[in-house]
């Protein structure tokens, strides 16, 4: 569909800007029907109110003298003839609010200032009490918005403008005041209207406003929309979509194997996406081909409803599907047995989707395994090249980061995740013990890495909000610490693929290694030297290909039928379609995207798509625990030689714990990350014994500070947050003094914002808890925030409104750049627009202007 384009002029006391951002769901409705819209602002500039930090502009002055009036409507006219002449391509038709709309009538009065304008919308619109009332000249089709409850612009003033516009004028009237009215079936009436009457190109038409339901608002659909077809490519058959609107859809998940059951099939959860989901729970109905008896069934249907209700805010019918598949894990048998007898079926048949998981299970001869594995070594080889660095994502906004830990049981995956979030006690610590499985549920918690800031470039010392280290200014991030992987996971052993599933929402792996050998591949103590940590790697890395490969080529016949089925199945695992159609267009060559020799690839082709994806989605750091115990020197030189394109970090996680706790009990001073520590005193327990740990700080000085620098733990999770760097955000309150942005007070929060409190809110990263001493208050690019690669000026508004931090409409940005001339002093100030990408920018200032309320200004003003 060939573009057209509207030019839109905005109301008295607002701008191009403002005017962009309040037809901001208008705009996304014109962009689907193939209609840009183009904004300009008005000549003339206002006297700043209270609550503006820029002027706003207007059309037309406020006195009453007719000269002064003729002046500059003849101005506004000729602001707008330019540039309706010279843009290209040429425009199609005209949106204006209020004053704006009063300057489409002067200029259709004057057609031959807009040539080929063929449709026009005008909102809240009157002759200005200074102009002459007369029909319009130009006879084109208009749409006249026009509110109820408009008390600056009454509906009878309307009402009688629109009669001036002949025969061709259509009336939109809302319940609302003075706006471009806003609730989706006024805006997609606007959308159509203007797609329907756009004259370039001719016959170019877009779908009426009489064939859309009325859906959510945009931003609640893309989301709904995103998360159905990733679920669709994880289910696949086992999903049904039973409506569209609202959505609603039933997933089948297989039953628990209980002896004697005689039950078989599946389970299946019905879901209904209403229309504020996620930031609404998701509606849950059991029942499907099997569902359980009372009191089993309601139990459930509670615990996944609170379930639901603990996650709103994000997208979460893959969360709960999966604590109902956990619940009927754990569950499931009593359930039988509670019905009386394991022979008897404890479930009960309804009419719902038949289908049912396939056996994931896939069975192999020892030569068929070696042959597998040799594939999966030469693809991930091939791939280390092919993807050298991580393709872009083209995902926007901010990043909650989050760090997986993954690895063999008892490699000390629970000990680095104790290391590097902290907890503030026990309670909250990851269980540590000598045997496999100690970790059964993820743990989850807010850890740390630390990143390179712009302090160095601007001059000045930053602490930063969370303090700095040895490696740079500290970031929070959350790790993630899951169960043991063992080898055939993929076919079921162990935990199977449940703690890959766990980690779905992991933008990078650590991989736990234990560098001494101490334990085998189940993470058993066998002797002194049992394990091989170069074969460890080995397998963890084939047994997450195959998770990916398995599922994949288990539906290869309806890929074969449907090639575009492949990049789908990727796009379960949270990665963005431009990421897997990057990663495609590498590994076949195919940059148009065709996928016309799909059908015929074979499975070495299929494991070089999967190993590219595993290298641009989830990249590994190998961390090689343990690395302070005599048996690790060897291991780690031959690991670091036969994984030279990977990065190695040695890593002490229990030495780090240790330092952490006897630092809090005051025996030593010593911050993570550091190369040494102080020793206080001879601290001892209320019994006068050492405090745990007192004796091993020789050791740790010798063995591990002194031979690698660190316990290598920080180092371990700043590296790996490096493998998919996001862009770093720095918001200012003054480019001057780099002063850091106030928080507003809840009291200032203009009413139309629904964020939630910063100190509330766990993904606001501004706010979250810091270490004890962290820095606080005035000093100077005191906030960071994690940015997604494609981020521009609007995602960073948009995260700093939601956290409290601005108010009211986008007007404009400036920022600090690098500056590369011989002369220049090493950065300069330039104003930078709401699409200009974050990425290279040292420092933000968005200026803001708090939303007017139109029926509380003089109508002279309008």
């Amino acid at each position: 569909m060939s573009e057209r384009w509207i030019l839109c002029l905005h109301g008295s006391s607002q701008d191009a800007e403002v005017f962009r951002s309040r037809l901001d769901r208008l705009s996304k409705r014109c962009d689907n029907l193939g209609i840009r819209l183009a904004f300009i602002d008005a000549p003339l500039e206002l006297p700043l109110r209270k609550g503006q930090e820029v002027p706003m502009r207007c059309w037309f002055p406020e006195s009453s003298d007719a000269a002064p009036f003729a002046a500059s409507v003849d101005t506004a006219l000729t602001v707008v003839e330019q540039v309706w002449k010279a843009h290209s391509p040429p425009f199609s038709g005209l949106l204006g609010f209020s004053q704006g709309a009063a300057v489409i009538y002067e200029l259709l009065k004057a057609p031959q200032r807009v040539p080929g304008c063929s449709v026009a919308l005008l909102a809240g619109a009157a002759a200005d009490s200074r102009s002459s009332l007369v029909d319009v000249a130009m006879d084109i089709p208009t749409l006249h918005a026009m509110g109820a409850k408009d008390t600056l612009v009454p509906l009878p003033l309307s009402m009688e403008l629109a009669k001036r516009f002949k025969s061709q004028a259509e009336i939109l009237e809302h319940d609302q005041g003075h706006c471009v009215p806003g609730r989706a079936a006024e805006l997609d009436r606007c959308a159509s209207f203007l797609a329907q009457h756009c004259s370039h190109p001719p016959n170019d038409r877009g779908p009426m406003a009489a064939d859309i339901e009325e859906p959510p608002d945009a931003e609640h659909t893309e989301t709904q929309a995103d998360e159905l077809e990733s679920l669709e490519s994880i289910y696949m058959d086992n999903l049904q979509l039973i409506s569209p609107q609202p959505r609603r859809l039933a997933i089948t998940v297989p039953l628990p194997q209980v002896p004697g059951c005689g039950v078989d099939g599946g389970f299946t959860v019905e879901f209904t996406m209403p229309r504020m989901y996620p930031d609404v729970p998701v509606g849950i109905t059991l029942h499907g081909k099997m569902v359980l008896r009372e009191p089993h069934r309601s139990t459930l249907r509670a615990h996944l409803e609170a379930h639901a209700k603990d996650n709103v805010g994000d997208p979460h019918v893959f969360s709960v599907i999966s604590e109902a598949q956990e619940w009927l894990e754990d569950n499931f048998a009593a359930a039988v047995q509670a019905a009386g007898a394991a022979s008897e079926a404890v479930l009960e048949t309804t009419s719902a989707a038949e289908t049912h998981t396939e056996s994931a299970s896939i069975s192999a001869s020892g030569d068929e395994e070696a042959a597998v594995a040799r594939l999966i070594e030469a693809a991930s080889k091939s791939a280390r090249h092919t993807f050298s660095s991580c393709p872009s994502s083209g995902a926007r906004g901010q990043w909650k980061y989050v760090v997986g830990l993954v690895g063999k049981p008892s490699a000390g995956k629970s000990t680095l995740f104790n290391a590097v979030t902290k907890p503030a006690s026990e309670v909250h610590a990851a269980k540590v013990a000598a045997h496999p499985f100690t970790t059964i549920l993820p743990n989850v918690g807010t850890g740390w890495c630390c990143v390179e800031d712009s302090s160095g470039v601007l001059g000045v010392e930053a602490p930063g909000r969370h303090g700095r280290t040895r490696l740079g200014r500290r970031i929070p991030v959350t790790v993630k610490d899951v169960a043991g992987l063992v080898p055939g996971a993929c076919v079921g052993r162990g935990k199977g693929n449940q703690f890959l599933d766990d980690l779905v929402d992991a933008d990078v792996l650590v991989h736990v290694v234990d560098v001494s050998g101490t334990t085998d591949a189940e993470g058993v103590a066998q002797g002194d030297i049992c394990g091989d940590p170069v074969k460890d790697v080995g397998w963890v890395h084939q047994e997450i290909h195959r998770w990916i490969f398995d599922n994949v080529k288990r539906k290869w016949l309806a890929i074969q039928h449907r090639p575009f089925k492949l990049l789908e199945m990727f796009s379960g695992y949270r990665a963005t379609k431009g990421l897997i159609r990057e990663v495609y267009i590498r590994v076949s060559g195919d940059a148009a995207c065709e996928m016309k020799e799909v059908p015929g690839w074979t499975d070495e082709q299929l494991h070089a798509m999967v190993a590219g994806f595993l290298r641009a989605r989830f990249p590994i750091l190998i961390a090689a625990n343990k690395a302070d115990l005599p048996s690790a020197a060897d291991n780690l030189k031959r690991l670091k030689a036969e994984c030279q394109h990977e990065t190695v970090v040695a890593v002490s996680a229990q030495s780090e714990c240790i330092l952490q706790a006897l630092h809090k009990d005051g025996a030593i001073r010593y911050s993570d990350g550091d190369e040494s520590f102080e020793v206080l005193t001879d601290a001892c327990d209320a019994r006068g014994k050492p405090l745990p740990g007192r004796d091993r700080l020789d050791w740790i000085r010798t063995s591990v500070l002194g031979r690698y620098g660190s316990t290598g733990c920080l180092e371990a999770v700043s590296a790996a947050v490096q493998l998919r760097a996001p862009v770093l955000a720095f918001p200012v309150g003054d480019l001057e003094t780099l002063a850091p942005m106030i928080k507003l007070p809840r009291s200032d929060v203009g009413a139309a914002s629904t964020a939630v409190d910063a100190d509330s809110a766990g993904d606001d990263r501004l706010a979250t808890s810091e270490p004890a001493g962290a820095a606080r208050g005035r000093e100077p690019l005191l906030d960071c925030l994690l940015m997604r690669p494609g981020s521009l000026i609007e995602d960073l508004y948009n995260s700093l409104k939601h956290m409290h931090y601005v108010d009211g409409d986008y007007v404009r940005a400036e920022a600090l750049v690098e500056s590369k001339g011989a002369e220049d002093v090493g950065f300069k100030k330039r104003v930078v627009r709401k699409d200009d990408a974050l990425l290279g920018l040292l420092a933000v200032r968005i200026m803001t202007n708090r939303k007017v309320r139109w029926q509380e200004i003089r109508r002279g003003q309008e």
